[in-house]
């Protein structure tokens, strides 16, 4: 399990661990990366500037990230409330959805209504876990 970030460095983790990862379950994970994290940067010199320069569309971990095949069944919870109004796009008031849709063709993508923040405290969220653990069992 993994949160926004923690998502895609999740990724690279199970390509290494191939054979050994018996599923996933990430939240509000910007698989496409974000356009308003080089806007930040700029912006927020201050905030982690580490997590702003993965976190760019053509950053290592993202751009590397899209050419990982998964290995095991993989679920990525698409926040779809909350709302920032720097972000022209659909959002979480962090992540775009379409960010968070980016793989959609091999991941199974479930909806839910909550916030970026508010997905770790979610009890739908959890639900959505406890499925996912009972079919890696």
């Amino acid at each position: 399990m993994a949160h926004s970030l923690g998502g895609v460095y999740a990724l690279h983790l199970a390509d290494q661990l191939k054979g050994r990862v018996l599923g996933a379950v990430t939240l509000s994970t910007p698989y496409g990366g974000s356009q308003g994290a080089t806007v930040a940067q700029i912006l927020l010199p201050m905030y982690n500037p580490q997590l702003m320069r993965d976190i760019q569309p053509n950053s290592g971990p993202i751009s590397q990230g899209h050419a990982i095949k998964l290995h095991c069944p993989w679920t990525n919870i698409v926040t779809i409330s909350g709302n920032s109004s720097l972000m022209m796009a659909a959002n979480d008031g962090v992540v775009t959805e379409a960010s968070m849709r980016y793989r959609a063709a091999d991941m199974r993508l479930v909806d839910v209504e909550a916030n970026h923040y508010e997905i770790v405290m979610s009890y739908e969220a959890l639900e959505v876990i406890r499925e996912a653990l009972k079919e890696a069992a």
